[in-house]
């Protein structure tokens, strides 16, 4: 009798562990932890361009009901944190919470959310989007809830346009030069 109580109790406290493990918080043994994991080499993009910010969960995990929050670091400002480019909760984006330079210019993948993928794309870069990013998740109830990204925006680079040979509309580079690339004098 005694065995049967016993093993009733450890059956009871494997399933209350399971349930407050598969919560809305996360839980995992210690090799497995859910972690918020960005690039380690800084993304380089052209000024003007589009950007994605990759960013998601190891392992894979459905982020969809947590809050997501984004933010760039301002070493001259030490409420920066307060101050969002991006801040997801309650299953949608909160726009009044983000900074006014970043209103209209950024996107999470809400479809990704799911997997665990909260990377944020930027749109139409500016020299001041340069610096460095955080991702973090709260709910992750792990020592990595957070990933720091560097986005270095290069002020000089240009989209570089190839002529189109069969495109009547196209210049051709050529015209004009003589086989040396030297401008001819007519």
């Amino acid at each position: 009798m005694i065995d049967l109580v016993n093993s009733m109790l450890g059956v009871q406290v494997l399933f209350w562990t399971l349930v407050l493990c598969l919560g809305p918080t996360v839980c995992a043994s210690d090799g497995g932890r859910p972690q918020v994991v960005g690039p380690r080499q800084p993304i380089v993009a052209a000024l003007g361009d589009d950007v994605i910010l990759p960013c998601h969960v190891e392992p894979p995990l459905s982020v969809k009901e947590m809050t997501v929050t984004w933010w760039k670091h301002d070493p001259e400002d030490p409420q920066c944190k307060n101050k969002y480019v991006h801040h997801y909760q309650d299953n949608q984006d909160v726009e009044d919470m983000k900074l006014s330079a970043y209103v209209g210019r950024t996107t999470l993948f809400t479809d990704g959310l799911k997997h665990g993928n909260v990377s944020l794309k930027i749109t139409n870069l500016k020299l001041s989007d340069q610096g460095i990013y955080t991702c973090f998740i709260i709910e992750l109830k792990t020592q990595q809830r957070g990933a720091t990204i560097v986005l270095d925006v290069e002020p000089n680079s240009v989209k570089m346009m190839t002529p189109n040979p069969t495109d009547p509309q196209s210049p051709d580079p050529m015209n004009g030069m003589d086989i040396k690339g030297e401008k001819e004098v007519l």
